[in-house]
């Protein structure tokens, strides 16, 4: 049976990490092949987002993944990281280790995008399909479907972490942070809506995902992902199911503190695991309430006048298609975590 390839786009991050796990997991117990992983900057620099992926893989008995330090941040504006959230360094109490990662500007440098086209190309010659994953910032992605866009065409599918429809955003009032980041991405991979496209509809983003022929996009906003909780009761579960020791100490130190952070903001000791969940959806493992909706970015000149509706994406009949996952179990995304975490 031909498993899954699965290309992930990060910015690791604690709840990154948590994916990163899950995905170690499935790869080492042969359910899906990670061909790749690369890094941008969102959570935590893209520097940092890739030091914090190799180490998680190397705690996960994964050293042969290849990971790329990507885009440093948005293509149109500066980078903003959230330290209160993740950490200083994106891995709350921890500190990863120095490792030998492809970084730009270094010596055996690697570009991103040469990573998503060697492992899409790899997988076209043997008749088989790369599913894409991204879990921050869609930075990344836009850059592919503009320079490689009929690769994008031989994706088996695309699963994003990201926005908040008609739902309240974890920044703003409208906007999750992987779309306030980069609000720019948004409005090229969904097309445009607000004063642009009402008043001048010619000067209107269209998306450049549905202009390539890129598969549909699998969104898994905040309405699903706030519902998907850990805390200190699911640690101790991994360590009586026998956690790799090593990673459960880790494991545990990031999330006392995005546990301290989720408490500090009124959602209790406790922590939302969005790109895990994200992950799941991705590999087809669970399962929810999905809705076909056709979504749009909000313009940058109504969110110039209307700061918190920045990465805004609202439903709108112009709009590109997505499949919007808005329910789904906890429990049974949670055992799914521990049938296949690394031991």
């Amino acid at each position: 049976m031909t498993r899954l390839k699965v290309l992930a786009d990060v910015d690791t991050g604690i709840d990154d990490s948590l994916a990163l796990v899950y995905l170690a997991g499935l790869h080492t117990a042969g359910e899906i092949e990670l061909v790749g992983v690369t890094c941008a900057g969102g959570n935590t620099t893209a520097a940092w987002s890739a030091r914090n992926t190799k180490y998680m893989l190397n705690l996960c008995g994964c050293p042969e993944v290849p990971v790329v330090s990507g885009f440093e941040g948005p293509a149109d504006r500066e980078l903003t990281t959230t330290p209160e959230t993740h950490g200083p360094y994106g891995l709350g109490y921890n500190l990863a280790p120095p490792a030998v990662i492809y970084e730009p500007g270094r010596g055996g440098a690697a570009d991103p995008l040469a990573l998503w086209r060697q492992v899409i190309e790899q997988a076209r010659s043997t008749g088989e399909k790369v599913h894409l994953l991204v879990t921050g910032p869609m930075t990344t992605y836009v850059a592919a479907l503009k320079k490689y866009p009929e690769l994008m065409r031989e994706l088996d599918g695309v699963t994003i972490m990201g926005g908040a429809v008609e739902y309240h955003g974890n920044v703003t009032e409208f906007a999750e942070w992987n779309f306030w980041v980069d609000p720019t991405a948004v409005i090229e991979v969904f097309g445009t809506a607000g004063a642009v496209a009402v008043e001048r509809p010619e000067d209107a983003v269209r998306s450049i995902g549905a202009a390539a022929g890129a598969p549909v996009p699998t969104l898994v906003p905040l309405n699903v992902t706030e519902t998907i909780t850990i805390s200190d009761t699911e640690i101790e579960s991994w360590r009586d199911a026998g956690m790799n020791p090593e990673l459960l100490r880790v494991l545990r130190r990031s999330l006392k503190f995005y546990f301290e952070f989720h408490q500090g903001v009124g959602v209790g000791y406790k922590a939302q695991v969005h790109d895990l969940f994200a992950a799941m959806v991705a590999v087809g493992a669970v399962t929810g309430e999905v809705e076909k909706m056709r979504l749009v970015g909000v313009d940058k000149r109504t969110f110039a006048d209307e700061p918190a509706r920045r990465g805004q994406v609202v439903e709108d009949s112009a709009g590109a298609v997505a499949n919007v996952v808005l329910a789904a179990d906890r429990e049974v995304a949670l055992a799914e975590f521990q049938r296949v975490f690394p031991r």
